[in-house]
């Protein structure tokens, strides 16, 4: 059942891709020949406007076809003979479709819980950092290390990225902002850095709601960027990181957990996120690389020929299968280890 329902999920966040695409493609007038939700034989198909719209027999993926997307093309609605902000903006809409679908899911799990945690200090435990920085419940935490803060997620990640190291806190007390440094201690309990303050918890309400899934939306990609980097100097491996397999045992393990449906929002939210700001990365083979070959046209001013541009695109779509048969290999493993 979990598999099935994480092929479905999955499913529904590539039509949601899809279909940013493919309404981008339409308002700025490109012909669009095909659009397909899910792979393999059709199971349903009907002509209109011009378009072949399908529903295809495997819940996975999906596409659009437009006219001189990877081709030359002398039709004047074709993908290539459009503006370059118009082919910019028709490859941006596919992740930014699933980050704003991330953004609609954080708010529905954020509205329906009764209260939340906020970077509010409700109480200091004695002997601790916080405490002996001086910081006093009331004390709202608004930055960072020179970073704002709007949720409780914010102070989570500072504390992830910092470690050990002395923090600048910035937090608004009464009606005026007081500046501290706060070194984090080793928790061997917990095993990580603490503070030592409780959070303030308060009822949710719907601006709240809106406000909390907004900014978590960014925390996401915040996140996201971070993980990167930490893969990219060597502090997480390969290991660290997950596939199709990983996440349906990641979604089996959260629809044991004591509130499924939320804790399920929550990651999906994360991976709906997460799928977007990856397809935009400038990444050969995804839609961030094929923006990548558009600004390098901007810059020339003539376009790269697209024969060099296919090559290059599946040299890097071949890198990606690897990747993710890596992965799906240490996914198995770590099920059975």
């Amino acid at each position: 059942m979990t598999i099935l329902l994480g092929i479905f999920l999955f499913g529904v966040l590539i039509f949601v891709h899809e279909l940013g695409h493919f309404l981008t493609a339409k308002l700025f007038g490109i012909r669009v020949h095909d659009f397909s939700v899910g792979m393999g034989p059709a199971i349903w198909k009907k002509e209109r406007g011009g378009t072949k719209y399908a529903l295809r027999i495997l819940p996975v993926g999906g596409f659009v076809k437009l006219e001189g997307e990877d081709e030359a093309s002398e039709d004047p609605a074709a993908f290539g003979n459009k503006s370059p902000l118009a082919r910019i903006l028709v490859l941006l809409s596919g992740g930014l479709m699933n980050i704003v679908a991330g953004f609609l899911i954080f708010l529905i799990l954020f509205s329906a819980i009764g209260q939340i945690g906020v970077p509010m200090v409700d109480s200091v435990v004695p002997g601790t950092p916080a405490a002996e920085a001086g910081l006093m419940a009331g004390d709202e935490i608004i930055e960072i290390n020179g970073k704002s803060v709007h949720i409780q997620n914010d102070v989570t990640l500072a504390m992830m990225k910092n470690g050990s190291d002395t923090l600048e806190m910035t937090v608004r007390r009464g009606d005026e902002k007081r500046s501290f440094a706060v070194t984090p201690r080793y928790d061997a309990e917990s095993g990580s850095y603490i503070l030592g303050y409780y959070r303030k918890a308060e009822e949710m309400t719907p601006g709240l709601a809106i406000k909390t899934a907004y900014h978590n939306t960014f925390f996401v990609v915040d996140l996201v960027y971070y993980s990167l980097r930490e893969m990219v100097t060597g502090n997480v491996s390969l290991r660290d990181m997950s596939g199709p397999v990983g996440i349906v045992s990641e979604m089996n393990s959260v629809a044991k957990s004591e509130t499924p449906v939320l804790n399920m929002l929550n990651f999906i939210g994360l991976i709906a996120v997460n799928l977007g700001v990856m397809n935009l990365l400038p990444i050969p083979a995804l839609d961030g690389g094929r923006i990548f070959f558009i600004l390098v046209e901007m810059i020339r001013r003539k376009p790269i020929r697209p024969e060099h541009e296919g090559i290059v695109h599946f040299i890097g779509f071949a890198l990606l299968i690897l990747l993710m048969c890596i992965i799906t290999f240490s996914d198995i493993q770590k099920i059975f280890a």
